[in-house]
């Protein structure tokens, strides 16, 4: 658990250090690691919870895990969105420079495909402010899963009930 934990943070540091120049293979590994990571993590901590509790408790306790999982990914989305809106309002009004600084900022607000559209200036401003933007969710994501990890550390090996060992040999 820890071990796997450790990995989807290492690769959240990866996201962190995403620039303009980072290759597309480097994108790729990097977000194909976070999703071995938190697989491995899931699957360890569903495993973890089913050996430490009774038999009898196993479905309530998986489906509390599931729904919590998907609760948690459900405000995850909000938060970070809500994160990226208000950096990018940040961002844009402190990159965007020039004459048409303020129709370029509602364009780039209302729609990221409008950025293509923008001249060689205003473009470069955009790219730099949406590239800080997700920074700042990829650092926000990074801060959390470590905390989750840190709080993680603690967990202890439990071994399976042998009743449940032996119902899966025959």
């Amino acid at each position: 658990l820890l071990l796997s934990g450790l990995f989807y943070v290492a690769n959240c540091v990866g996201l962190c250090n995403f620039s303009v120049t980072t290759s597309k293979k480097v994108q790729a590994i990097t977000v194909c690691g976070l999703g071995v990571g938190y697989s491995c993590t899931v699957t360890i901590s569903l495993v973890a919870l089913m050996s430490s509790v009774s038999h009898k408790h196993q479905a309530v306790s998986s489906s509390v895990l599931y729904a919590s999982r998907g609760f948690g990914s459900t405000v995850g989305v909000a938060v970070s969105s809500s994160i990226f809106a208000n950096s990018l309002k940040y961002y844009l009004d402190h990159f965007i420079t020039g004459p048409e600084r303020a129709k370029m900022i509602d364009l780039a607000l209302s729609s990221s495909d409008a950025v293509r559209g923008f001249s060689a200036q205003y473009k470069l401003q955009a790219i730099e402010s949406y590239l800080c933007s997700l920074r700042v969710v990829f650092l926000f994501i990074l801060t959390l899963s470590f905390l989750i990890w840190l709080l993680g550390t603690p967990v202890h090996e439990h071994h399976l009930n042998p009743d449940i060992i032996n119902s899966l040999e025959e």
